[in-house]
């Protein structure tokens, strides 16, 4: 079981210098395995609200719900 910090998916999804590691170890990893507090989710979706701006976060957050089920 895994408790992966908000930077760690940040990391991954800005691909920032040490994306490949993180996808090393997701990869490596199984979902079930992973856990993110409530906190980090909501951070990681307002730093992306940002970055993507609304209409993409909109459409990013459809796609994210649609696979959770």
């Amino acid at each position: 079981m895994y408790l992966v910090d908000t930077n760690v998916w940040l990391e991954r999804l800005l691909n920032q210098a040490k994306s490949d590691e993180v996808g090393k170890f997701l990869s490596k990893v199984s979902t079930r395995d992973l856990y993110v507090t409530d906190f980090a989710f909501h951070s990681i979706c307002v730093i992306l609200l940002d970055w993507l701006g609304p209409m993409s976060y909109l459409s990013l957050s459809r796609t994210c719900l649609s696979m959770a089920r």
